[in-house]
This record gives structure tokens, sequence and C-alpha cells, in this order.
């Protein structure tokens, strides 16, 4: 996924066809708490967070 195939405001999310799991892109609405909670996530640092501490445990 990439940062311009998510629209917060207007609570779409875009899944383009070469990450889609059957190949057909599509575009799905977000509840508000889902909107939340990726605006949530981002303000804490987002991904780049997320993918430190997983490799600092060993998961990745």
């Amino acid at each position: 996924m990439r940062v311009s195939d998510l629209n917060l405001e207007a609570r779409k999310l875009y899944i383009r066809r070469e990450v889609s799991k059957t190949r057909v892109s599509r575009t799905l609405i977000l509840s508000p708490f889902t909107v939340q909670a990726i605006a949530k996530f981002v303000r804490h640092g987002g991904m780049m967070k997320y993918l430190s501490l997983q490799q600092k445990m060993g998961n990745h």
C-alpha cells in the first residue's frame, strides 16, 4: 500500500490490483472508528515505529 491509497477525510482506502489477493482493485469505506485508529497510529510514529519494535523483538 501507498500513502496515496488512503484518504482519511473521505474515509476511503483504495486497494490496487497489484496488492490485492484477488487481483481486482477496489475502494473500501472505512468506519469512523478505523479512521480514528489509523490517525492515532500515524500520530504516534506509525509504521516506522512498529517495524523498529518488531525488529527489536526479532519478529521480522
